[in-house]
């Protein structure tokens, strides 16, 4: 019983995957009714909230910062129902704009239009 990998894929280092695990609670917390005490949690103070989700146009999102951390955190909900995963599924990869130095980055067409709302 090893490890699974794609072909082409570099599975996760045990730092990353640390760093991924501490970052949990602010992914969830996108999905909450009120990320406060999440947020508060992490020693940021949430500055906005916005629980509104119209499928393929905008999507519940939060952000927060911590002056003192020097940090920002924008917390955006993604999958969370079989709606979502039938967005998903058909999936259309879309050139971001403005473009990036280095050349052209792609990002889910709903998530590129939900992104252009906030």
């Amino acid at each position: 019983e090893g490890v699974h990998t794609v072909a082409g894929v570099q599975p996760l280092s045990a730092a990353e995957a640390e760093a991924m695990a501490r970052h949990l609670p602010l992914a969830l917390a996108a999905y909450e009714e009120d990320p406060s005490a999440a947020v508060e949690e992490e020693g940021l103070r949430l500055l906005y909230h916005d629980r509104t989700t119209v499928a393929g146009e905008r999507t519940s999102h939060y952000l927060a910062y911590s002056t003192e951390q020097r940090r920002v955190v924008l917390g955006i909900q993604g999958t969370s129902d079989m709606n979502d995963v039938l967005t998903d599924a058909m999936c259309r990869a879309v050139p971001l704009s403005p473009r990036v130095r280095g050349g052209e980055v792609l990002a889910h067409e709903a998530m590129s239009v939900a992104a252009r709302h906030l």
